[in-house]
C-alpha cells in the first residue's frame, strides 16, 4: 500500500470513526471558521498555473473575506469574496475586485501567468497585468486557514493545476461519505481534514458546470475544424496508414456523427460518409490491386496471410514501419464505420442504403478475416477472446496462437464493429456468441469494492498479476464506449456493472475539477494529452451518475477551451449540445 493510502487511512480511521450515511448525491465538506480546516502536502507550481475550486455552499453575506488556501510557513494566501480575489505572491498582493459572482456559480477558477493574474467565476473572466506577477512566488499546504484565522466556507473539490509539468498537479474532492479524495502522481501525497464532525458533511449539490470554451456551439466549431484542415481532416492525404485512420480517422468520424445527431443537419453525415469512403477506398486489398504487388510482408497478421505470401488482408496494415495487420486497428476503424451504418439503418435514410451496404458487406470481410485469431479453448480461464498469433509455426487453431490474449480494449473496439454487424446484417446473431464470450471475459476480470466502484486491468497474463497492469483512462474510453453500445442495444443487461463503471467516473477519475488520473484506480496523473478521453465514452455514462457531464466539462476546460489538434476538436464536440 502507498504512503498516500497509508495517510489516507489513518486520517479516516481518526475522523470518520463513526457511522456516516452513504448518500448518492454530491457532497461537500463545510468549514466552520473556528477551528476547522484541511492540509495537504505543500504544493508549489514550477510555472504558470490554475487554481480551479468547486465551492460548495456559499458564505451567507457577501462581503465576507474567504481564506481558501496558504501556506502554513511562508504565510502566501488566497483571499476571495463574492465578487472579488486577491493572491499574495511574494511579497505582492495582486487582485481583481468586484468584477465576478462566486456565489452563483459557485466555481472559482484563478490562473496565474508570468505578468498576469486571470479570474473567472466560469461564465465570466478578467484578468490584471503586473510586470511583478511570477506564478513561482508561490506555495500552498493549508485550505480555509492562514495562520490563526480561520474561515468558514465549503469545499466540494479543488484543482491545482501546474501547466508548465502537468504531472505536478493535484485533484481534490470528498466522496459520497465524507471522506478527502485526492489525486496525485506523487507517491506520499496527502491530503486531511481537521476537526471535522458529521454534521459538516454537506449533501445534494449538483457539480459546478462552467463554460468548456468560446466555442459553444456545432456550427461554430465546424468552421474552426474547416478553417484549420482545408478539404476536410484526412481526405487529400495519400499515405493515410491504419494507425492514422484508427487513432486520427475514428474520432473525426464520431465527431462528424455527433454533429449529425444534434443537428440533424445531412451536411454532417456526409461527411462521415466521405471519410468512410475514403478509410475504405485505403484498405489493403484495394491498394494492393491498384498496385499489382505479388505479395504481403507482413510482420504480424491473422495466420491465413503469415502462411499464404500471395494472400492480401482486407484490412489496414497499421503503418509502413509496422507491417502488420491487428484486430486493434481494424477494429477501431470498423468501430467508427459501422456506427455510420447504424445512424443510417436506425433513421431509415433510404438514400445512404447502398453505403451502409457497402459498408456493412466490407465489414464483414474484414472482421471475418480475423476468425483464426479468435478461441473459446485457448485458455480455459477465459470465455473468449482474440489472441496474440504465434509468429513461429504455420498451424491453424489454438496451437497457432501465443497464451496470452489481446487487451480489453483490443477485443472490445473489434467486439463494438461485431455488435453492428449483429444488428443490421444479413446473418443476424452470427457474431453474437463472440460478444457474449468477449463480455463474460472483460466481466469476469472485474474487481468490486465497497465504494461501489470497479477497477479492471489493461491485460490478462497467464503468468499472473505482477505481469499485468492496470487499465489507463485513454484506453479505458474504448472499454466503456463498448458497454455504453451493448447496454443501449439490449446485449448486455447487467446494471449493476454500468453502475459500477459509472461510480469509477465519478469516485476515482473525475473527483473534482483538477486533472484526472492515469489509471482507473485513481492513480497517477493521466498526461495533458489524455485528459480529453474522458470526454468520449465515460462521459455517456451520465446515464448512470448524471453529474458525469459537469465534471467532464471541467476536466475538458482546461483540456480544451483552445483546440489545436484533431483528438481536441473530437473532445470538445462531444461537449456540444447545440
Amino acid at each position: 500500500m502507498s504512503m498516500m493510502k497509508i495517510k489516507l487511512l489513518l486520517t479516516l480511521l481518526l475522523i470518520f470513526s463513526f457511522n456516516i450515511k452513504i448518500v448518492s448525491a454530491d457532497t461537500a465538506i463545510k468549514f466552520n471558521g473556528a477551528n476547522s480546516f484541511a492540509s495537504f502536502d505543500a504544493w508549489q507550481p514550477t510555472g504558470p498555473f490554475k487554481i480551479v475550486v468547486w465551492l460548495g455552499e456559499t458564505p451567507s453575506d457577501p462581503s465576507k473575506k474567504t481564506y481558501l488556501l496558504s501556506n502554513s510557513d511562508t504565510k502566501e494566501f488566497v483571499l476571495f469574496n463574492q465578487s472579488s480575489v486577491q493572491i499574495k505572491l511574494g511579497d505582492k498582493y495582486p487582485g481583481i475586485w468586484n468584477k465576478l459572482n462566486f456565489y452563483q456559480t459557485r466555481f472559482l477558477e484563478i490562473t496565474v501567468k508570468n505578468g498576469e493574474l486571470i479570474a473567472s467565476d466560469g461564465l465570466k473572466s478578467f484578468s490584471v497585468k503586473k510586470d511583478f506577477i511570477d506564478p513561482t512566488d508561490v506555495s500552498f499546504n493549508w485550505l480555509f486557514r492562514r495562520s490563526n484565522k480561520f474561515s468558514e466556507g465549503s469545499l466540494q473539490g479543488l484543482g491545482l493545476i501546474d501547466l508548465n509539468n502537468f504531472e505536478n498537479s493535484r485533484n481534490f474532492g470528498v466522496s459520497a461519505t465524507g471522506e478527502p479524495q485526492l489525486i496525485s502522481a506523487k507517491e506520499d501525497s496527502f491530503f486531511e481534514f481537521h476537526n471535522i464532525t458529521p454534521a459538516d458533511l454537506i449533501s445534494g449539490l449538483e457539480v459546478p458546470n462552467p463554460n468548456v470554451s468560446d466555442v459553444d456551439n456545432i456550427s461554430d466549431l465546424a468552421d474552426m475544424i474547416s478553417t484549420k484542415y482545408p478539404g476536410n481532416p484526412m481526405i487529400n492525404k495519400t499515405s493515410n496508414t491504419g494507425n492514422e485512420y484508427a487513432w486520427n480517422g475514428y474520432y473525426w468520424l464520431r465527431t462528424y456523427l455527433h454533429f449529425y445527431s444534434v443537428t440533424n443537419k445531412i451536411e454532417y453525415l456526409d461527411l462521415a460518409i466521405e471519410l468512410a469512403n475514403k478509410m475504405l477506398s485505403d484498405t489493403d486489398m484495394t491498394r494492393n490491386r491498384n498496385s499489382f504487388s505479388p505479395t504481403n510482408s507482413y510482420k504480424r497478421a491473422p495466420k491465413l496471410f503469415l502462411n499464404e505470401r500471395d494472400k492480401i488482408a482486407p484490412g489496414w496494415e497499421r503503418s509502413l514501419n509496422d507491417s502488420s495487420i491487428t484486430v486493434l486497428t481494424d477494429g477501431m476503424i470498423l468501430n467508427g464505420i459501422m456506427r455510420i451504418v447504424d445512424t443510417i439503418r436506425s433513421e431509415n435514410l433510404t438514400d445512404y442504403f447502398t453505403f451502409a451496404d457497402f459498408y456493412t458487406s466490407s465489414a464483414q470481410k474484414i472482421v471475418d478475416s480475423h476468425e483464426s485469431s479468435y478461441s473459446i479453448s485457448k485458455n480455459p480461464a477465459i470465455k473468449g477472446s482474440f489472441y496474440y498469433v504465434n509468429l513461429y509455426n504455420d498451424n491453424y487453431g489454438d496451437s497457432g496462437l501465443y497464451s496470452n490474449p489481446l487487451a480489453h480494449n483490443h477485443n472490445l473496439t473489434m467486439a463494438t464493429a461485431m455488435l453492428y454487424l449483429d444488428k443490421w446484417s444479413d446473418r443476424p446473431d452470427f457474431y453474437k456468441p463472440k460478444i457474449m464470450s468477449i463480455i463474460d471475459f472483460f466481466t469476469d476480470n472485474l474487481e468490486y469494492h465497497n465504494d461501489g466502484t470497479c477497477t479492471w486491468n489493461y491485460n490478462w497474463d497467464r503468468r499472473g498479476e505482477s505481469h499485468e497492469r492496470y487499465e489507463d483512462i485513454n484506453h479505458g474510453h474504448i472499454d466503456v464506449g463498448f458497454f455504453v453500445v451493448a447496454e443501449r442495444e439490449e446485449y448486455f443487461n447487467n446494471l449493476d456493472i454500468m453502475k459500477c463503471l459509472a461510480k469509477t467516473a465519478v469516485e476515482r477519475i473525475a473527483i473534482g475539477p483538477g486533472p484526472i488520473p492515469q489509471f482507473v484506480t485513481g492513480e497517477g496523473i493521466s498526461q495533458k494529452g489524455e485528459q480529453i478521453a474522458f470526454s468520449y465514452d465515460w462521459r455517456e455514462l451520465s446515464k448512470f451518475e448524471p453529474s458525469i457531464i459537469s465534471r467532464s466539462n471541467n476536466i475538458m476546460r482546461h483540456a480544451v477551451a483552445s483546440p489545436t489538434w484533431f483528438r481536441q476538436y473530437a473532445a470538445l464536440a462531444m461537449t456540444l449540445e447545440n
